[in-house]
């Protein structure tokens, strides 16, 4: 199966939080800060033990995935034993799971009530084995009843079982002295495929109680024709049609309520600054011829009177049809305001 979605992350660096949490479990074990390596340093003898990060989340419904990176500093009698934990939050080893090396084979143990189970245990031969003095990162995923333990991101071995625990991260050790230097702790959220459902645990708390007078009133009525049909609910909302409606106002969001000022656009069509006769066009933003006229042949003057304020408008003047067709070109390049008339003015060019 593959891996899900990672829904929590937790790295811890001892070189950058080296005071962490931890519970000591085995007889003869000792854990500690090393300063001098960044690290954190346990030692034990001949005996099994492992050091428990207790500030971690335990997974709790989602699969996990742990992953060490430890230095052997020295054996007890030649025996290289090591690896991690992921063990339930009530203590030592009593429920969980043990990755582990030991000289040069690899491992994935159950312990259920702290008695190791033999039927999910395993172990490929590494080769040469564990070297004194090498550092390793080995790597432990439960995803569904899938387990793979990986070592410096090579897949070693796989085991399967169908136990859900409620696990945290910890440290195995047995006969040696180890350094871990860095720990990552995931939640995966198990990809599903298409013969699987995932089951999710909901807490469900009670609706907020609304009284009915909250909710709106429905008129339920009978309507002719075949069968029976339903009315619909009815809106009390009355709506405001001032904004919906296409009168003079309609822009005065934009231009200021200006609804009975009037103004005029005067302007000049000129060739080589020289002003010609041409038919001049006036159009609304909507595309509605509001007026035309022509241009003066003297001074190519021509204006457009009693124009809203509250609105723009598209001047377009015609080419001169002896020189090619008819076409029609802006005169200005955007949308113009009208000037307002100044006191006493009247229409009409000067």
């Amino acid at each position: 199966m593959a891996l899900g979605d990672v829904v929590y992350e937790k790295v811890i660096d001892f070189a950058v939080t080296p005071n962490v949490p931890t519970t000591l479990f085995g007889t003869g074990i000792s854990a500690a800060y090393e300063s001098v390596s960044k690290t954190l340093q346990a030692s034990i003898g001949l005996a099994q033990g492992g050091v428990i990060f207790s500030g971690e989340p335990t997974c709790q419904e989602y699969d996990a995935e742990c992953e060490l990176t430890l230095k052997i500093v020295s054996d007890s009698a030649g025996r290289k034993h090591v690896g991690g934990w992921l063990v339930t939050p009530t203590g030592t080893q009593a429920n969980g799971y043990r990755f582990f090396a030991l000289d040069n084979t690899f491992g994935i143990s159950k312990w259920i009530n702290a008695v190791e189970s033999s039927v999910q245990s395993a172990s490929n031969s590494t080769g040469s084995g564990l070297v004194v003095g090498q550092s390793y990162r080995v790597k432990f995923t439960k995803v569904g009843t899938n387990l793979t333990l990986y070592v410096n991101d090579v897949q070693v071995m796989q085991a399967s079982d169908n136990t859900h625990f409620n696990l945290r991260p910890a440290l195995f050790l047995y006969g040696c002295t180890v350094q871990v230097s860095k720990i990552i702790w995931r939640h995966l959220d198990s990809a599903l495929t298409l013969g699987e459902v995932r089951t999710h645990r909901m807490r469900f708390t009670p609706a907020n109680q609304e009284p009915r007078s909250v909710f709106q009133p429905q008129d339920v009525a009978w309507v002719s024709g075949e069968g029976r049909g339903y009315a619909g609910p009815v809106n009390p909302t009355q709506l405001d049609t001032n904004l919906l409606c296409s009168g003079l106002d309609r822009y005065w969001l934009r231009d200021g309520v200006q609804n009975v000022l009037q103004g005029y656009i005067e302007s000049t069509v000129t060739i080589n600054g020289e002003g010609v006769a041409r038919r001049v066009l006036c159009f609304g933003q909507a595309g509605n011829l509001v007026g035309e006229t022509m241009s003066r042949a003297s001074d190519g003057k021509y204006r457009f009177d009693l124009l809203w304020l509250n609105r723009r408008y598209m001047l377009v003047a015609q080419d001169d049809p002896a020189f090619g067709p008819a076409d029609y070109n802006a005169v200005a390049a955007d949308f113009q305001l009208p000037t307002p008339y100044a006191p006493g003015e009247g229409v009409g060019l000067a």
